[in-house]
């Protein structure tokens, strides 16, 4: 049996022994009950009174074991109401065996609100959702990761005064506005500001994804695969989303979905972008045009690819980019200076980007490297005069910025036949003693 100080606390007015053991239960029905008196311990007839102070003795079964109860006659406590901790900014509402706690928003951390709670100190409570299965205050999530437990309006706190009848089971109620339009979860990373939902397990049936994702009240919310459909079977895809429309019909917020072992499911690779030359020196020049390709997989499913230029490097108030959306497009300087523009494709999802270094150059007295480059427009032979008759290396590119022509030259003078040459720009760069400049030119046919 049990040892040390053991009681039984109750009302025992007007009881009498067959009456007390009604109200009790015993272990085993094979169990021996006697009450002795408080006064001189002799045992106490069944229809004669208890009273507080009276010992209850149970013996065991097998009669080896023994537990002593000192009867104590106080009636039970039936407070079973909470109240808020002074300052907290909750309120509580009952109504008969139903209360509404108020106050408390979307979102969170239990354990945080219940320190806000004050419980009756005599009475049993338990925090439960709303199936009545009980509600810790953390859990691992999908990653192992243990995280608070958030509350929204399907926990409950159920609270039984000492004396097993006075019951009050309590709803967190927070404040809900009928254009509210977002869901909790405490198993899954929500993150509202981007309207994304982490943490999924590949595998995951809609009927699951439901029970640990919780929608504001008076919204709705549904599945929707990349087809525009709602999912209500099956498990769900990196490429569903999650629709939740506020009560009043004005707010539709969706959610994206990341799953855990997500490395690139839908074959969704970045765009592949390539620019037309990496490096361009523009000689006593304030325009030029520059050229960029790019090459997608079509995903995500319905994607449009997008592009931007911008300057990443040099003064931008110096640059006019006139269609920085385009492939192709014309780039004017105010003012000389090196410069830095990156032109990026983008999926929607993914994206990749690719640099061009223009340097631009003004006042260059070019006899220092060149005597002259002509004719300039040029049509089918172009003339190099270089300063003594140092080695160069004399380099030619297109638009593209492919290299159409290389050579070394060792005197001072270089004919250039341009009849293979197509009709467009072209950018002639002398290289001498580590010095370099490159020149546009037009080739007209």
């Amino acid at each position: 049996g049990y040892q040390g100080d053991q009681s039984i606390q109750g009302d025992l007015t007007a009881s009498t022994v067959s009456g007390f053991y009604g109200n009790i239960s015993k272990a085993d029905e094979n169990q021996v009950l006697m009450i002795t008196s408080g006064t001189d311990g002799s045992e106490i007839a069944m229809d004669a009174a208890v009273s507080g102070g009276d010992t209850l003795t149970v013996v065991s079964a097998n009669g080896m074991g023994e537990t002593k109860y000192v009867l104590v006659n106080n009636p039970l406590d039936d407070n079973a109401v909470i109240t808020a901790v002074e300052g907290a900014s909750i309120t509580i509402e009952i109504d008969g065996a139903n209360g509404l706690i108020k106050g408390v928003p979307y979102g969170s951390v239990l354990k945080t609100v219940m320190d806000s709670l004050l419980i009756p100190e005599l009475a049993i409570s338990a925090i439960i959702d709303q199936n009545g299965v009980p509600v810790p205050f953390s859990m691992l999530n999908n990653d192992t990761v243990l995280v608070d437990v958030l509350t929204g309006a399907n926990i409950f706190i159920e609270v039984v005064a000492q004396n097993g009848v006075n019951k009050i089971t309590y709803r967190f109620a927070p404040e809900a506005l009928s254009s509210d339009a977002f869901v909790i979860s405490t198993l899954y990373e929500v993150d509202q500001n981007n309207s994304i939902i982490s943490g999924l397990q590949l595998g995951t049936a809609p009927g699951y994804f439901w029970k640990f994702v919780e929608v504001v009240e008076g919204a709705t919310a549904k599945i929707v695969d990349k087809a525009g459909f709602e999912r209500t079977s099956g498990n769900m895809s990196y490429d569903d989303k999650l629709e939740v429309t506020s009560q009043d019909g004005t707010v539709t917020k969706v959610y994206y979905l990341t799953f855990l072992t997500e490395l690139n499911p839908d074959g969704n690779e970045a765009p592949t972008v390539s620019v037309a030359a990496s490096s361009i020196e523009l000689v006593d020049e304030m325009e030029t045009t520059v050229s960029a390709t790019a090459e997608d997989d079509g995903n995500p499913f319905g994607s449009v690819l997008t592009y931007s230029r911008s300057v990443v490097e040099g003064n931008g108030d110096d640059v006019s980019i006139a269609d920085a959306s385009a492939l192709e497009t014309l780039v004017v300087f105010s003012n000389p200076g090196n410069y830095i523009l990156r032109f990026t494709a983008d999926d929607g999802e993914k994206s990749a980007s690719a640099d061009v270094s223009i340097s631009v150059i003004t006042g260059v007295n070019l006899n220092t490297l060149v005597t002259k480059i002509y004719p300039n427009p040029a049509t089918d032979k172009l003339f190099i005069d270089l300063p003594g008759s140092n080695e160069s290396t004399i380099t030619i590119q297109d638009m593209l910025g492919r290299t159409v022509y290389t050579s070394k030259a060792y005197t001072s003078s270089e004919v250039i036949d341009l009849s293979s040459f197509n009709e467009g720009i072209y950018f002639v760069t002398i290289a001498i003693d580590k010095q370099m400049v490159t020149q546009k030119i037009s080739v007209l046919k």
